[in-house]
């Protein structure tokens, strides 16, 4: 009834027909109690409470953005005018994941951008940023991205990059100010389940999450690497880092010559870069992804 009267719809039945089709897509509030300041959009408890319990919040891409659309921003027109600390990130690419909303507070202290080969009618805060480089695999075309930051948002001190199925949960800058008292360059998650690349192939091998020549070859290349007898292993979904830094821009073209020749799992591609990068200052993220309560993963569209 409170939909209702809000969206001004006829009846509680429009009502709910309006939310499973608009709704969930535009970040609105289904009922008063999860209401924003604005009283009709969720505010960012509730969009972290129906991330978690896996409800399809957000708006997925609808058609390819055109290189000539005025929607998006190019890659290197990115100058940070209001000489804000923080950059946060996030791509996607072939639809593969719906733009979940961040909260407006947080614009004041930090720009998001988007970058996309897709157009999307409700942008929830972020600025869309044309791609340069497209991949047949969608994955690689936000790898290229993800491992380019430092390249594409120098003008920052701080770059947060988030996949596109990772919702934000508190205020950015709070995250980047204890990596700053900790002196990292670079920040991740540590990796859930397993330690070693060595395991990691193994994992990719049984779940068969990637090619088996590929794992061939990153093998190959392995066992005389000075990640090999390497524990550490990370979860990349989320990562910081300071893009001025010469260590980090050190680790991102290490990373990205690595993934060119093998895998596109970064799991077994960014160890071996930060064993190439001794003098990379490391933090990790608290936690792990799945119980952080700074993130929360939403899931991936269905495809038919």
């Amino acid at each position: 009834a409170w939909y209702a009267e809000t969206h001004a719809l006829p009846s509680k039945a429009e009502a709910a027909r309006h939310y499973a089709k608009q709704g969930l897509v535009q970040a609105l509030a289904p009922c008063e109690a999860m209401a924003g300041a604005d009283g009709r959009r969720l505010a960012q408890w509730a969009a972290e409470y129906l991330v978690r319990t896996s409800a399809p919040l957000g708006a997925p891409g609808e058609k390819a953005l055109s290189p000539e659309d005025p929607q998006a921003l190019r890659p290197f027109a990115i100058h940070n005018p209001a000489r804000k600390r923080l950059a946060v990130v996030s791509a996607i690419f072939g639809g593969f994941d719906r733009l979940l909303p961040v909260d407006p507070a947080w614009a004041g202290t930090a720009d998001f951008y988007l970058v996309t080969d897709r157009r999307f009618e409700a942008l929830h805060g972020w600025q869309p940023v044309q791609a340069n480089y497209t991949n047949a695999d969608p994955r690689r075309s936000a790898r290229f991205v993800k491992l380019h930051l430092p390249t594409y948002f120098s003008a920052y001190d701080w770059v947060l990059w988030v996949d596109g199925s990772v919702l934000i949960c508190v205020d950015p800058t709070e995250l980047i100010a204890r990596l700053d008292s900790e002196g990292a360059e670079f920040a991740t998650f540590r990796h859930p389940d397993r330690q070693g690349v060595m395991a990691e192939v193994a994992a990719c091998i049984r779940f068969k999450k990637e090619e088996p020549m590929v794992l061939v070859e990153a093998l190959s290349r392995l066992h005389t690497h000075a990640a090999f007898r390497t524990p550490a292993l990370y979860e990349t979904m989320v990562m910081a880092l300071q893009p001025k830094a010469p260590a980090v821009r050190a680790l991102c073209a290490a990373w990205w010559r690595l993934m060119m020749r093998g895998s596109k799992r970064d799991q077994l591609s960014l160890p071996l870069a930060i064993a190439e990068t001794p003098e990379l200052r490391v933090g990790l993220l608290p936690d792990t992804m799945a119980y952080s309560t700074l993130f929360a993963r939403a899931s991936h569209i269905k495809r038919a």
